[in-house]
């Protein structure tokens, strides 16, 4: 109104909503064990986040080394709780390096999130996972380094073992070799494909073959090759060697003396 009683006809006006609910976030559920290929191709930190009434306007990422109990910082690991911004809102990521990452050591995440009204979330979406950087070992064991049909075990001739430390192993599997003619044996025949094959038993195993399908005079290689739970992969594999013989062997003459 102003000084001659005029009224403004046309309003200006505005609107606000109160908002005082937290923001809520969600940390996808991580593997318990990881390892440098899987974790730096998979992206694993990950996750949504939802606001109903003012939206999301930020997602905070807390990495943890609970070896020591310091957090993670680009700019090296220190005891301060340092969050870092991840990379989208209501469906976010955030990078984290393998390079950062120490074996056998557990880390934890947590996640939280800002809404449109400046609410801070108080109540963290959290999960953990053990990085796990090396591969697991095997060995074959070869007892003698020649047999014949009658020395042979076809249950028990080709053995080994295998142990990962950290993570475990998930599985195990060899390959034999004939250095005759360099081919593979298939399972079921000879080949020219290095094909893998599934023994009986993990930490401790063996894999039974049969003498009918080894050559005389042949010497074979049997390698293993361990994968463990994190994805590692035994990169120097078991090996050993043996040779089959089954040809007799000469008998001498005497002569009488004059």
């Amino acid at each position: 109104t102003d000084a001659v009683g005029n009224v403004e006809a046309s309003y200006d006006d505005d609107s606000f909503t109160y908002d005082t609910s937290e923001p809520n976030t969600v940390l996808n559920a991580l593997n318990e064990f990881y390892g440098m290929i899987d974790w730096d191709s998979s992206d694993p930190i990950q996750g949504t986040a939802s606001d109903s009434t003012s939206g999301i306007t930020e997602v905070s990422v807390l990495v943890q080394r609970n070896s020591d109990g310091f957090y993670y910082d680009p700019e090296g690991w220190n005891g301060a709780e340092t969050w870092q911004t991840a990379e989208g809102t209501d469906t976010w990521s955030f990078a984290l390096s393998s390079d950062a990452l120490e074996d056998s050591v557990v880390y934890t995440i947590s996640v939280r999130a800002r809404d449109g009204a400046g609410n801070m979330g108080t109540t963290f979406s959290t999960d953990s996972f053990t990085y796990d950087g090396v591969p697991p070992v095997s060995s074959v064991q070869i007892d003698q380094e020649f047999y014949s049909n009658l020395s042979w075990t076809a249950a028990s001739s080709i053995s080994g073992t295998a142990a990962d430390a950290v993570s475990g192993l998930s599985s195990l599997v060899v390959a034999i070799n004939n250095s005759g003619d360099g081919s593979w044996w298939s399972g079921t025949q000879w080949t020219g494909e290095e094909t893998w094959l599934n023994p009986v038993g993990l930490s401790t195993w063996s894999y039974s073959f049969n003498s009918v399908n080894l050559t005389d005079g042949v010497t074979y290689t049997v390698l293993s090759r361990g994968t463990d739970n994190a994805g590692n992969v035994q990169l120097e594999y078991g090996s050993d060697t043996f040779t089959y013989d089954v040809t007799s062997p000469n008998a001498g003459q005497v002569q009488d003396g004059l």
